[in-house]
């Protein structure tokens, strides 16, 4: 017994010290790619996506997502850096939105990045939620703590603009140049007709309240949809709603009341076609399809592909990617029939 103890502890201090001063592991090759992609955007005038993720993961796609070139550390960001959305205006220039309240811009096409704006350089899980701009040169971003942020010469610089909100900004989207909506995590929204220049403080009609936003589109100045889940009965059930009037009134156009699916993303093809993912009680994901505008939506089957695999979405006429956990691509040619 004296004989083991004797070459096992000098053995242990050997064997700790050895790996507490080795050097942190570093990565040499960019793929496989395992960190979740939290968005998927088309670049304008071109035939190539782009998605961003966690892992700070920027990929580029030339063939309609098929391949994937991978780009990690966009401005030097660290591993840790959450990349939240992606957003462009052209075929150059694009933004990069995520952790420590951070907008990212590229002038061309993705491949390289600069750092713009950066509200808080400490907090990983204070965000940037979301960018539109309205035109080439005017954008907005909003933020967790209500601010909203606007910028006048393409996303060079970010200033604060007053809002009047004390809640969080989840989702932005403008019909058109002069109307938007900002809503939250609650039963207020803010609500623009001048193209941003101010900005009031609205209540959600009764039909649509109660609603936790995931995202909303617009497929006109007038029509649009809102899709996310409300909590009823100790069950969390998912919806899409419709507005014909810019988002006076909503009209519920799909329910599940077992609970079982919550819509996550949309995107649409045209002002007719378009589709919604939902992850399932089950860690699956199931997708619905509309052809008319959003006024009815058809079920596509089920895939099981990762435990919620679905975060991001691309759709355009029969064809549909789908993103989502652990790096998770599907594709599909046919409207979701078959992935």
């Amino acid at each position: 017994m004296k004989f083991n103890k004797f070459y096992l502890i000098p053995f242990f201090v050997l064997f700790t010290s050895t790996i507490i001063g080795q050097a942190p592991w570093e990565r040499v090759t960019p793929s496989p790619q395992e960190h979740s992609i939290n968005d998927i955007c088309k670049i304008p005038g071109t035939d190539k996506l782009i998605a961003v993720g966690e892992g700070s993961t920027v990929m580029i796609s030339e063939n309609d997502g098929v391949n994937w070139d991978i780009y990690l550390n966009p401005t030097g960001e660290d591993n840790g850096y959450n990349c939240k959305g992606v957003h462009f205006i052209n075929e150059n220039t694009g933004f990069i939105y995520g952790g420590k309240e951070t907008i990212l811009k590229t002038m061309d096409g993705g491949k390289n990045w600069v750092l713009t704006f950066n509200g808080n350089s400490n907090a990983s899980w204070e965000y940037i939620n979301e960018i539109e701009f309205v035109n080439e040169t005017t954008g907005f971003a909003i933020t967790n703590d209500g601010q909203i942020l606007k910028s006048t010469d393409t996303g060079e610089s970010w200033e604060n603009i007053e809002s009047g909100a004390s809640f969080d900004l989840n989702v932005l989207e403008f019909a058109d140049t002069e109307n938007g909506l900002i809503f939250s995590y609650g039963d207020e929204y803010l609500k623009t007709t001048d193209g941003g220049e101010s900005w009031s403080i609205e209540n959600l009609p009764a039909s649509i309240s109660g609603l936790y936003f995931k995202d909303v589109y617009f497929t006109s100045s007038s029509s649009g949809i809102a899709i996310g889940s409300k909590y009823i009965q100790e069950s969390t059930e998912g919806f899409i709603y419709k507005t014909d009037d810019g988002g006076i009134t909503w009209t519920e156009v799909f329910h599940d009341e077992n609970g079982w699916y919550w819509p996550v993303a949309i995107d649409f093809a045209n002002e007719n076609q378009g589709m919604v993912s939902c992850n399932t009680i089950m860690y699956g994901c199931i997708n619905y399809v509309t052809y008319n505008g959003g006024d009815t939506w058809e079920e596509t089957p089920m895939f099981w592909f990762s435990i919620d695999p679905c975060r991001a979405l691309h759709y355009e006429e029969d064809k549909a990617i789908i993103a989502g956990n652990m790096g998770m691509i599907a594709y599909s040619e046919n409207d979701g029939e078959n992935w």
